[in-house]
C-alpha cells in the first residue's frame, strides 16, 4: 500500500500540473475533485490507482463547493500555526484531518444511499415511485398539521396565503427525506 500511496501521489500530482497548465482555476478544482482519493484508498485498498482518482471524481461531483466551504472554516485556525511558531499545527492538522474524514464519511453514505436508490428504480420502478410518492405524501400531511397547528396558535397569520404556503415549504425542505 505504501507504493501504491506514492503511485497515486505521482498521478495526482501530474494530472493537477496538466489541469494548471490550462489555467489556475481548473487546477484549483481538480485538486478539489481529487481531494478524497486518500480516504478512498484506505477504504479499498485493492482498488486500482486511476478508479481511485475516478471514484473520488464521482463522489465529489456537486461537494466541491461544500469541501471548500469547509476548508475555508479553518483559515482562523490555519493562520494561528505560524503565530505559534508552528506548534498550533499539532492541534489543527488532526481537527482539519477529522472534518475531511467526516465529510468523506458524509458524502460516501449519500453517494451509496443514491446509488441503491438509483439501483432500485431500473429493477423495479412502479415499487420505487410507490415509495416516492408515500415519502411526499407522509412529509406534506406531517407539514400541513404543522402549519395548520401553527397557524391556529398564531392568529396574526390569517388572511396571508403566501406566508401558509412559505411554512409549509421551510417543512417540507427542513424534514425532506430523500
Amino acid at each position: 500500500t505504501f507504493l501504491k500511496t506514492i503511485a497515486v501521489s505521482l498521478v495526482m500530482t501530474i494530472f493537477l500540473i496538466l489541469w494548471t497548465l490550462l489555467l489556475i482555476i481548473p487546477g484549483i478544482i481538480k485538486s478539489f475533485s481529487y481531494a478524497m482519493v486518500p480516504y478512498i484508498l484506505k477504504d479499498q485498498p485493492d482498488v486500482k490507482v486511476l478508479d481511485a482518482i475516478t471514484q473520488s471524481r464521482k463522489l465529489m461531483d456537486g461537494n466541491k463547493w461544500r469541501l471548500f466551504k469547509l476548508m475555508f472554516s479553518f483559515i482562523g485556525w490555519i493562520l494561528l500555526i505560524p503565530l505559534t511558531l508552528g506548534f498550533a499545527i499539532f492541534w489543527v492538522g488532526p481537527y482539519l484531518e477529522v472534518a475531511i474524514s467526516r465529510f468523506y464519511d458524509d458524502i460516501k453514505e449519500k453517494y451509496m444511499r443514491d446509488q441503491e436508490f438509483y439501483q432500485n428504480f431500473f429493477e423495479n420502478p412502479e415499487e420505487s415511485f410507490k415509495e416516492m410518492f408515500e415519502k411526499t405524501y407522509q412529509i406534506c400531511k406531517e407539514g400541513l398539521e404543522e402549519v395548520y397547528a401553527m397557524k391556529n396558535a398564531n392568529q396574526s397569520t390569517k388572511g396571508q396565503d403566501g406566508h401558509f404556503l412559505k411554512q409549509l415549504m421551510h417543512y417540507y425542505i427542513r424534514n425532506k427525506e430523500f
